[in-house]
């Protein structure tokens, strides 16, 4: 079952055909990193109307 590094890397290039080519690897990065910032654009604004909220109900609370 031992497998030497050759063997191993002609069997990632069978799977992952794209990884030949170094621009989609730069593509994959850019569409994580979009991901990334989308993603924590939401969770801001998600937060800050829980915050908002939460501290409107303080608010009404308190007086």
């Amino acid at each position: 079952m031992e497998m030497n590094s050759s063997q191993l890397s002609d069997d990632l290039q069978k799977v992952f055909p794209i990884l030949e080519n170094p621009l989609w690897i730069v593509a994959i990065f850019i569409i994580i990193g979009v991901a990334f910032i989308v993603a924590k654009k939401i969770l801001e604004k998600w937060s800050d109307d829980v915050y908002d909220e939460h501290f409107k109900n303080k608010k009404t609370n308190v007086s």
